[in-house]
This record gives C-alpha cells, structure tokens and sequence, in this order.
C-alpha cells in the first residue's frame, strides 16, 4: 500500500505544479502577441500553437526539468520512509 500511496501523491503533486508552471508561462506572453495573430488573418488555434506557445514554452522548459530531478530525489526519499 505504500507503493501506490507515493505514486499518488507526487503524481498529484507534480501535476499541479506543472500546471501551475505553464499557466504563468501562458500569462507571461504579451497580449499583443496573440492581437498580432488575429491580424495575420490566423485563427485562435493556429495564434496559440505558432506564436503563444513557443514564447511561453521557452519560459517554462527550466522549472519542470528542475522539478523532475527534485522528484527524483523525493523517490528515493519515500523510499526509505517506507521501510527500506
């Protein structure tokens, strides 16, 4: 039962905070950046994936891989919680 308890846990945790990390990427991008789009004659879609996304995914990229490696860290740790 603790196996699937961690799983749990740092699944919810993690997910959580790489929401959290490209919803504040996402806001980070000007909005004039996605007026731009629509002047283009793009679609709201087609705005997001060409223009929005690549800005605000080359401000995100460091903290996910940054709470990958402090998981993997946590891993180990709950391992030994569990009674190693």
């Amino acid at each position: 039962m603790p196996f699937p308890a961690a799983v749990i846990v740092f699944s919810i945790n993690e997910g959580a905070y790489c929401a959290e990390t490209i919803r504040v990427a996402l806001e980070s991008v000007p909005a004039g950046q996605l007026e731009a789009g629509y002047c283009a004659g793009m679609s709201f879609l087609q705005t997001m994936r060409r223009i929005v996304l690549p800005q605000a995914m080359r401000t995100a990229f460091p903290t996910p891989s940054n709470s990958l490696i402090a998981m993997v860290k946590d891993t180990s740790f709950a391992t030994n919680i569990q009674g190693g």
